[in-house]
């Protein structure tokens, strides 16, 4: 997670790179994420994992509209 979202697709690739580069990875995407930590923004995935009550497309849904704002 970074606030920058040049450095999540440079983190992207360089996971993508050293996994062989052959095959695109999706679950990335819900993991590797613009966001701040500091502000309690979390990946989706981790946020499951924790057992919080909001359902995933609720999840899906609020963090794609944060990136979308984060990139305009």
């Amino acid at each position: 997670m970074d606030i920058d979202p040049v450095a999540i697709d440079v983190a992207k690739t360089a996971l993508w790179l050293e996994a062989g580069g052959r095959v695109r990875f999706t679950f990335m995407d819900r993991n590797v994420i613009v966001g701040n930590a500091l502000d309690d923004e979390m990946p989706p995935a981790f946020s499951e994992q924790r057992g919080e009550s909001l359902d995933t497309e609720t999840r899906r849904k609020e963090y794609a509209d944060r990136q979308g704002a984060a990139s305009s």
